[in-house]
């Protein structure tokens, strides 16, 4: 028997096999893609006693006991455990094999808490946190439930996931660039925008290449040369020339780091737009 090698050829045959399983496709692209993008958001199941105890403990302000909300720095910033109570309880309420489908307190609950980050809008000293973690979050929380969410809700989260976009300083080539895109598009399947999806699609599709050299990028002016790579020319980020994948200019491998969440990223997107207008191209 033929042995199956070849890591990013089956990531694309497993997303495959798990959007070809999820039911009740729209008949239009942009519903399409997103009916896709939402099964894969549903999937986690729903823990019926996490979401009894967000509806018990939540406080009159939109905060829960056990979250310091205080601290911001990189090493702290608990605030991402909010983001996620509320992804769980956007869960909760959506999904139709849940105990909580459509139950008033359930949403009165996700609002409450909702209305507190967006007065408060906490943004932490790691960056990836304001550009990837929080607006991830957020624009998950919106496919899931953002059509019963109050509107001027829903307005408000706007600005914080518009953070993550390809213009952003930590939209990098090489991984960054995927995942912030990715956010980005997902917000524009939200809001119905074909026109920017279809830009971000294009944006993400043409970072698969390889890297320039240093090199030819910079004039062989190297901003940083790492001992022993002076006289060399070095890949910049993304894949190399040999396959492997750096995350940034210094020479260090990072192909199962950055790199595996770079394929996975792409694999993604190329099966969330497979069969449409919108898909890759050979």
């Amino acid at each position: 028997m033929k042995r199956f090698n070849h890591p990013v050829l089956f990531l694309v045959l497993f997303f495959s096999v798990m959007v070809s399983a999820i039911p009740g496709i729209g008949q239009s692209d942009m519903a399409k893609i997103k009916g896709r993008v939402l099964g894969e958001m549903m999937r986690p199941p729903v823990q019926e006693f996490k979401v009894n105890q967000l509806m018990e403990t939540i406080r009159e302000d939109g905060t829960w006991p056990g979250i310091d909300y205080e601290d911001v720095s990189r090493t702290g910033f608990e605030h991402r455990y909010h983001i996620s109570n509320m992804v769980l309880l956007a869960r909760a309420y959506q999904s139709e094999i849940s105990p909580f489908h459509r139950q008033a307190k359930v949403l009165q609950t996700l609002e409450l808490a909702l209305r507190h980050w967006v007065d408060k809008d906490y943004r932490c000293d790691n960056w990836w946190y304001n550009q990837i973690g929080t607006p991830n979050g957020l624009v998950t929380l919106l496919l899931i439930v953002g059509e019963r969410l109050e509107p001027s809700l829903v307005e408000r989260t706007q600005p914080i996931i518009g953070l993550a976009h390809i213009d952003a300083p930590g939209a990098r080539p090489g991984g960054d660039r995927i995942k912030i895109a990715g956010i980005q598009a997902k917000n524009a399947l939200f809001l119905n925008d074909d026109e920017q999806f279809n830009t971000i699609i294009r944006v993400i599709e043409s970072e698969i290449k390889f890297s320039k050299w240093v090199g030819a990028e910079y004039g062989y002016g190297f901003r940083y040369i790492p001992t022993g790579f002076s006289n060399r020319k070095m890949g910049g980020r993304g894949i190399q020339h040999d396959h492997s994948f750096h995350h940034r200019v210094d020479g260090v491998n990072n192909t199962l780091s950055y790199g595996l969440g770079y394929a996975d990223a792409f694999v993604e997107w190329a099966i969330y737009t497979m069969g449409t207008k919108f898909a890759f191209s050979d």
